[in-house]
């Protein structure tokens, strides 16, 4: 009895699935999906704006004219943007790591000291994705996950 077929695809096949398999394939996912997030933390810092939607809560002494902002509140250098902008890639997902001491308080508030109010830049953990982020963060995951098994 002799086979016969497509061996070439049934091999290419077996490669797609073997980058399942040994994680490969999940390593591209979340490196294709990296600058997704990061885009979305850097255009809330731009519009001023939560993950989840609605303003920051505008400064109670707006800078005066010719200062160094170029936004909003949390805009005034651009640092924290940057910072919080750089999403790393890890075994168990995504990071984002700000070394700064004032990163904190402005995203959860700091009512008992200096009474900063929050002003969340990036969503937190037990809410999940944002809708809007997660629906780009599908569309860029389905994309590589599809090329993975296109040609098989």
């Amino acid at each position: 009895m002799s086979l016969t077929g497509d061996f070439a695809g049934l091999d290419r096949l077996v490669n797609a699935v073997g980058r399942v398999a040994d994680g490969s394939l999940l390593r591209d996912v979340k490196a294709a999906v990296a600058p997704v997030l990061s885009a979305q933390i850097a255009k809330g810092f731009d519009e001023s704006k939560k993950p989840r939607g609605g303003r920051w809560r505008k400064l109670k002494k707006p800078r005066r004219s010719g200062s160094p902002n170029k936004g909003g509140p949390l805009y005034d250098s651009g640092d924290l943007r940057e910072l919080a902008s750089r999403v790393q890639v890890t075994a168990d997902g995504w990071l984002v790591d700000i070394p700064r001491p004032y990163a904190a308080r402005h995203q959860y508030g700091d009512a008992g000291g200096q009474g900063i109010p929050a002003r969340p830049y990036l969503p937190l953990e037990a809410q999940g994705l944002p809708r809007a982020w997660r629906m780009s963060v599908e569309e860029v995951a389905t994309d590589v996950w599809r090329a993975a098994f296109r040609s098989v």
